[in-house]
């Protein structure tokens, strides 16, 4: 994952001893993530919770506070001695944005430090080009709101597929339109000058992200995450931190083997896919535009859907049950590109899987339904800048 300037997250050899302008020290961190986190919260509570002296947190709210990241609430009565204070994350103070680059489709986000959504845009492609991308981009910067003329900009975070220059066949482009990835670079070519530092990871990680940190499940610290786009791909949070590996490709779930491995189709990205739900509804004279064009609605699609359910399901469950051997991750979140009840009629289809499959010697995990769907890694792209400049991972 690279910013812009030559940081780079996931080399650590780049990253010893960079501190990149505007990041904050750990102390500061620590307690701007507990006031986003925590909601209103006192001075008092805010020096318990991070073991920080009285006088140290003092000293650091306050300094926030003329920053204008934390501003004061609302006081709260009812108790004994004079009212509290609490302290809340300025609504204003920071944005962000995330761009997720799909194989038909695009998310751009912007939210703010308290992770708040503040617009969202959407633009369905034949094909994902640079040009294509780089012009949604910058509509998407006219048309999101504008930044209050005293907030700060975070950066640029991007939800990338490995290699994009590589999906030639699957997207039906020219040669010559899709080598133009090859030699991209997302921090110079956008056109975003110097002051919105660019961030890039792959996409499925920065959808486990986006599902830790906006998920409806805050319980979830500790999971194995599959999420079935144009091709399945996965994610790995290990003590509420995603694990992004030494070539940050961690969890690179569509190469686990489903089937006999001396056969063509093997690996678990030939049965988990949505490209294959398309091949299908082709083959069955039909039309699979409605898939990306009728994000919410895949009621039409026709009887090709549940032979595919099914097929995803097998695949997702045998590769669920090679990855708790490995991890022993106590749950195994799933979600989507597709409407919210097929994510939870693919649930069910894995659970009855999971129940015919030999689990000798591993324990089975909780098969939990992700929330956040097709957003899903616009908002954790969203949330890396924020992170690297502000925030506690």
């Amino acid at each position: 994952m690279q910013l812009r300037g030559g940081f780079s997250r996931d080399t650590p050899s780049a990253s010893e001893g960079a501190r990149p302008v505007g990041v904050r020290d750990h102390n500061e961190r620590l307690v701007l993530s507990l006031i986003r986190d925590s909601g209103p919260i006192g001075s008092a509570e805010i020096a318990r919770a991070t073991n920080l002296s009285a006088q140290t947190s003092s000293v650091i709210t306050r300094a926030l506070e003329s920053e204008g990241l934390v501003m004061r609430g609302a006081p709260v009565k009812g108790r004994v001695g004079k009212p509290t204070t609490p302290l809340i994350i300025a609504p204003d103070s920071v944005v962000s944005y995330g761009l997720r680059i799909g194989r038909r489709s695009a998310d751009f986000i912007q939210i703010d430090l308290s992770g708040a959504r503040r617009g969202h845009l959407t633009q369905v492609y034949p094909v994902p080009t640079p040009a294509v991308i780089r012009d949604f981009v910058a509509r998407g910067l006219r048309a999101l709101p504008a930044p209050d003329p005293a907030s700060r900009i975070a950066g640029l975070g991007v939800a990338s597929p490995y290699e994009l220059w590589n999906w030639l066949e699957l997207v039906g482009a020219e040669r010559a339109r899709m080598e133009a990835w090859r030699d991209f670079d997302f921090g110079r070519d956008l056109g975003l000058g110097d002051d919105i530092p660019v961030l890039v990871g792959n996409d499925i990680s920065m959808a486990a992200f986006g599902e830790l940190h906006f998920g409806k499940r805050p319980e979830l610290r500790d999971f194995g995450y599959f999420y079935v786009g144009a091709f399945v791909g996965g994610g790995v949070v290990i003590d509420g931190r995603l694990v992004r590996g030494t070539n940050g490709n961690a969890g690179a779930f569509g190469s686990i083997p489903v089937s006999d491995p001396s056969k063509p189709g093997h690996q678990l990205i030939e049965h988990a896919s949505i490209h294959t739900l398309e091949s299908d509804i082709r083959a069955d004279g039909g039309d699979p535009s409605r898939l990306w064009t009728e994000p919410e609605d895949w009621s039409g699609v026709g009887p090709a859907l549940e032979c595919w359910l099914d097929k995803t399901a097998f695949g997702l469950a045998t590769a669920i049950v090679a990855v708790t051997a490995v991890l022993d991750l106590p749950r195994m979140v799933v979600d989507g590109s597709f409407p919210a009840d097929i994510r939870h009629r693919l649930r069910d289809k894995i659970e009855s899987q999971m129940s015919s499959i030999d689990t000798r010697g591993v324990r089975t995990p909780e098969i939990v339904e992700g929330s956040l769907g097709r957003m899903a890694g616009a908002y954790g792209s969203a949330h890396d800048p924020l992170l690297l400049r502000y925030l506690k991972d």
